[in-house]
């Protein structure tokens, strides 16, 4: 058998991605934040994937962890930010059921989700802010991607009511609602999310493989 020495960098790489996956799996629990881009949900795509990559499943088992961490937190009322609420966590969600990260049926995982959208689309429609709106659309668009739903009727309206509400809409925003400045939850260098430490360990795993899965529609 031929072994292949390991490139200098390489093995820096996974070194740093081995520190970041070790820190995350820990800092992710006491993380206050639930969110994609500062906080729990951002830490669980980074673990899914690096669990993948070292074939080493207990980061898998972490990452499971702090999904039920995240549903106990979440509530009616919380933010529907993409960056750092509902629109988002649910869309972190179904990507992880896409790309085969964990066994999920999201057709009732999100059905909370989906209902919590579709009444603001239908009861709130007047009082949603234009990032509101974007936000929403942008979930049900990956709603949309699974191949395995049976709400493809429900998720194609909500997306078509998305798109006429943003046509409607006098496209002025609320940046003092949304703005997400200040409301990060952790210094941007200690950030768990996608906006950190997790969006620099996929960026690495990127490097090991160019081939390797990337999350340009989440961020």
């Amino acid at each position: 058998m031929i072994h292949i020495m390991k490139t200098n960098d390489e093995t820096q790489i996974l070194q740093q991605l081995k520190e970041s996956a070790d820190f995350l799996a820990v800092s992710g629990h006491t993380c206050r934040s639930p969110g994609l881009s500062d906080g729990k949900m951002g830490t669980v795509i980074f673990l899914y994937h690096y669990a993948r990559q070292s074939k080493d499943a207990s980061y898998e088992k972490t990452a499971e962890s702090l999904i039920d961490e995240i549903r106990t937190v979440l509530h009616a009322n919380s933010p529907l930010s993409y960056a750092y609420g509902l629109t988002g966590i649910g869309a972190g969600i179904e990507y992880l059921a896409q790309q085969g990260f964990a066994n999920l049926d999201t057709d009732d995982m999100l059905e909370d989700f989906d209902r919590i959208f579709a009444e603001q689309i239908h009861q709130r429609k007047l009082y949603l802010s234009y990032q509101n709106i974007k936000d929403m659309k942008r979930y049900f668009l990956a709603r949309s991607e699974n191949p395995q739903t049976k709400k493809r009727d429900f998720l194609a309206k909500a997306v078509s009511d998305m798109i006429a509400l943003l046509a409607l809409h006098d496209r002025v925003r609320d940046d003092s609602e949304e703005s997400f400045t200040g409301k990060t939850f952790h210094d941007s260098s200690v950030n768990p999310g996608l906006d950190g430490l997790a969006g620099k360990g996929l960026a690495l795993l990127s490097e090991l493989n160019p081939q390797h899965t990337t999350l340009l529609f989440l961020l």
